[in-house]
């Protein structure tokens, strides 16, 4: 239910703190920061997701091995799917596209990688790549909600997915520390996984409302603070693109103010001499120039 959790708190973030400056102009999806930091810690979630399925079964056997697989499987299938979705509606493929398409998979095989089998991660990976592509479109670009990092839809859809697919997949022969799904002669399986989630959301929900209400009035950033950058504004940091020597800094503040200057100082000149040089040339060369003013 983690990820149903944090679905659930982004959202109910995302409706009540608004959207963040600039929104409307990028479409809800500014140019990413640093796209090498990006694929280094999406690279390290993903393998950090063995460990986290797999470690789940408290030993090294079978139980654990499948968890792993089926954890890789669900992955790369939801990065595939978003690799053909992103291309038929762009015409291209972005890496932040791909990055969502494997931490969905990654994210929706969470709650059943100990319980179904390696085919239906198939199937898992295939439902979480499409239930969280759509999500962000829906959301983003229809509904106009900034969910800034995706968490509803790349983590809250394929965590509902996951839990669902558990009550209908779920194997004691598998894992015989778990219970059967539908599909195994166990139908209440599925309700209760279906009331664990509205459980979740229900309580998530409510929680994280009252926490925005409380600090919404403490936290907001206006236009001004967010072009500027909270970094800077709340611990004085900056980033790797703003980092100068101070007296660089000043220096090139200095200059821009002396060649401001000059350049005021030129405007006036010359809007002095222009009556001069308009009457040039009536002058004559037998007339003295005194003879003019």
């Amino acid at each position: 239910m983690i990820h149903t959790t944090a679905g659930t708190s982004s959202l109910v973030m995302a409706l009540i703190f608004g959207k963040r400056h600039g929104f409307d102009k990028h479409h809800g999806e500014p140019n990413p920061h640093n796209l090498m930091v990006a694929v280094i810690g999406a690279s390290l979630l993903w393998m950090g997701f063995f460990g986290f399925n797999a470690a789940s079964a408290l030993n090294s056997g079978y139980i654990a091995t499948n968890a792993i697989i089926c954890t890789q499987i669900s992955s790369s299938i939801s990065t595939i799917v978003w690799f053909v979705l992103s291309y038929m509606l762009h015409r291209k493929v972005s890496i932040v596209a791909l990055l969502n398409g494997a931490l969905s998979g990654l994210a929706g095989i969470t709650a059943p990688a100990g319980y179904v089998t390696m085919q239906v991660s198939l199937l898992n990976g295939f439902l979480c790549g499409l239930t969280s592509f759509f999500s962000v479109l829906l959301l983003k670009h229809f509904l106009k909600v900034d969910d800034a990092l995706d968490v509803t839809s790349v983590h809250g859809m394929t965590g509902l997915v996951g839990a669902v697919l558990n009550g209908f997949f779920a194997s004691s022969k598998l894992n015989p520390e778990g219970a059967d799904g539908v599909f195994y002669g166990n139908p209440k399986q599925l309700g209760i996984q279906l009331l664990a989630i509205l459980v979740t959301i229900v309580y998530t929900g409510v929680i994280t409302f009252l926490m925005c209400i409380f600090f919404k009035r403490f936290i907001i950033a206006n236009d001004e603070q967010q072009i500027k950058g909270l970094d800077d504004l709340e611990i004085q940091e900056r980033t790797p693109y703003e980092m100068e020597d101070p007296e660089e800094v000043e220096y090139k503040k200095k200059q821009a103010e002396a060649d401001a200057a000059d350049e005021q100082e030129s405007v006036k000149i010359l809007t002095e001499a222009t009556p001069l040089l308009q009457r040039l040339p009536q002058m004559t060369i037998n007339q003295p120039i005194d003879d003019h003013f």
